[in-house]
């Protein structure tokens, strides 16, 4: 992948939003909810909070893939355990903590013969000094971003101009093993990008008219985390994360600046209640405002929730979860969101495993506030909304054999409350809770190493998704093939996405797509590895958002190592 947002489009059950190629706008849904509304989806970094109460949901796009080591991936509602905006489920990327060694990544895209510049860099280092670890990332990125394509009206092969994006930043993370069973962790991460603001074709084709619009974004998160090992069956820690987000957008004639900030202090208490229950207690508040000239005023949250997860091992192949919520937010609610989940194994080889939860959504500091006025269009927050409320189910299970392993799970949602644009008027606007919807559907996949072809592995999933709502697909397909020997591999991937209908009357839809991608690894030294794709090789047109053309066939290349 060159992007989180191309790692998570072949993940079963998400469906990715992106507005252009690498660099653009990309948010997600997962089974569905989140599409149109990126902010039911929470993303963490390393637990940390990415949503802003701003709103708009976390942009995928400001998160280089160079600091990511995994990312966890929780489907369905999950306000039980991380509070507000987990209505969908959450993403949280854990970022890398690197040998004690120089690594090296240096990647080129081809969008076009003009991207000479052009590139995708990232340096780590690690150092460990007795009780004491460093590791340090920087990283660097710059796309012109100017990609052919094919556009979804008129078939014609065009050029997409004025998407540029370029990006820097640094992550650092520093650990002390102190006297006493403590240890104290810091991590700091930095990420600022320029990027133009691209428009979406017309609903005729016709290309956008020229804007030199543009966007600049400023991210800064801070976290020190101390952890007590009260016993080998007991630990208490402490965490005090501050992140900063600035945004700025400048128009033909004019400039927004957006400063929002996140304090979360948490304290978690985890321990062994008796052979058969282990028992987390946790205590958080969190205090979020936004300064803007595009506000009614200067919004402001402060919320205060306590939980209690309990894991009871009933036999050594039935475990119970329960977890039990409760958020307070002064004038605008007190939330108690349960879950229970049950896991039964029925043979080292199959387990099953289900879950029912409450999951709830507080409306964005741009739902309630936001305001603009001109003589073609007006808009003002509704300080009056209440909270979208969701109830979650899933039951399914896993199968393991020698050379394979299977998943299936069936889901269902029901989302009540729903916050929606309505029209107050000529060409005014404001946000309601109007609508409700359900969603419901099943996931499975397959993976394996394939009899009678050595050194061959096969990946299969699928999603199936029934709804009224618009803006999601109801079939997901993807494959992959793998061949890899003595580190030289090769790899074929296809993904396809159903017909997407976006809008209540389905008077517009995007096509289905398919997408087939190739690449090799070969390499060059024991510490040098040279790696090659080509992305969309039959060159079909296709979107992931309406009028927001993505690109033809490219081909990207990588030399990464270590000294």
């Amino acid at each position: 992948a060159q992007s989180i947002a191309d790692l998570l489009a072949f993940q079963k059950g998400i469906t990715v939003h992106q507005h252009g190629g690498q660099g653009s706008a990309a948010t997600l849904n997962i089974r569905g909810i989140g599409a149109g509304k990126a902010e039911q989806i929470l993303v963490l970094l390393d637990g940390i909070r990415l949503n802003a109460a701003r709103g708009l949901g976390a942009d995928l796009s400001q998160i280089p893939l160079s600091i990511v080591e995994k990312i966890e991936v929780i489907r369905g509602g999950e306000s039980a355990l991380y509070g507000a905006d987990a209505v969908g489920g959450v993403i949280n990327i854990v970022t890398r903590t690197d040998p004690a060694a120089l690594n090296y990544q240096l990647s080129r895209d081809s969008w076009n013969e003009d991207s000479r510049r052009d590139h995708h860099l990232s340096l780590k280092t690690a150092r460990r000094i007795g009780p004491f670890s460093l590791s340090f990332i920087v990283h660097s990125d710059k796309n012109q971003g100017n990609y052919h394509y094919q556009n979804p009206v008129t078939f014609e092969r065009e050029q997409r101009e004025s998407n540029g994006f370029f990006s820097k930043g640094f992550l650092l993370k520093a650990d002390w093993e102190a006297p006493s069973h403590l240890t104290f962790s810091l991590l700091e991460e930095f990420f600022h990008s320029e990027q133009a603001l691209i428009f979406p074709l017309m609903p005729d084709g016709k290309k956008p008219p020229p804007s030199t619009s543009e966007q600049s974004n400023l991210r800064s998160i801070t976290t020190l985390k101390g952890v007590w090992k009260i016993s080998d069956e007991s630990r208490l820690s402490l965490r005090l994360p501050f992140r900063l987000n600035r945004y700025v957008y400048r128009g033909d004639e004019s400039k927004n600046v957006y400063k929002d900030t996140h304090w979360g202090p948490k304290l978690d208490y985890a321990f062994a209640f008796s052979d058969q229950h282990a028992l987390h207690l946790v205590g958080e508040t969190t205090l979020d405002t936004l300064k803007s000239l595009s506000h009614l005023k200067t919004p402001r949250k402060v919320n205060w929730a306590a939980a209690v997860k309990d894991d009871y091992f009933a036999t050594p192949q039935i475990t119970l979860s329960g977890a039990l919520r409760f958020d307070y937010s002064k004038e605008l609610y007190g939330a108690l969101t349960p879950k229970l989940g049950a896991s039964y194994d029925i043979s080292p080889q199959m387990t099953l495993k289900s879950n029912v939860s409450r999951s709830f959504r507080s409306p964005t500091f741009n739902e309630r506030f936001f305001a603009t006025h001109s003589p073609f269009y007006s808009f003002e927050g509704n300080p009056a909304l209440k909270p979208e409320v969701s109830w979650d189910a899933d039951v399914g299970f896993s199968k393991r054999g020698t050379f394979w392993k299977m998943e299936q799970a069936f889901f269902i949602s029901l989302i009540q409350n729903l916050i929606t644009e309505k029209s107050t008027g000529p060409s005014s606007y404001s946000m309601d809770n109007l609508q409700q919807g359900m969603l419901w559907g099943r996931e499975s996949s397959f993976e394996a190493t394939l009899p009678y072809f050595k050194h061959l592995y096969g990946i299969l999933n699928y999603t199936w998704l029934k709804t009224r709502l618009p803006h999601r697909p109801a079939h997901t397909l993807n494959t992959t093939l793998k061949w890899e020997k003595q580190r030289i591999s090769v790899f074929m991937t296809h993904h396809y996405v159903s017909t997407i209908k976006t809008d209540r009357d389905y008077s517009k839809k995007i096509p289905a797509t398919q997408l087939v991608n190739a690449g090799l690894s070969w390499p060059l030294s024991k510490s040098t590895l040279l790696s090659a794709q080509i992305e969309n090789c039959l060159n079909r047109p296709y979107e992931r958002v309406a009028y927001f053309p993505m690109p033809g066939r490219t081909w990207s290349i990588s030399l990464s190592g270590a000294w």
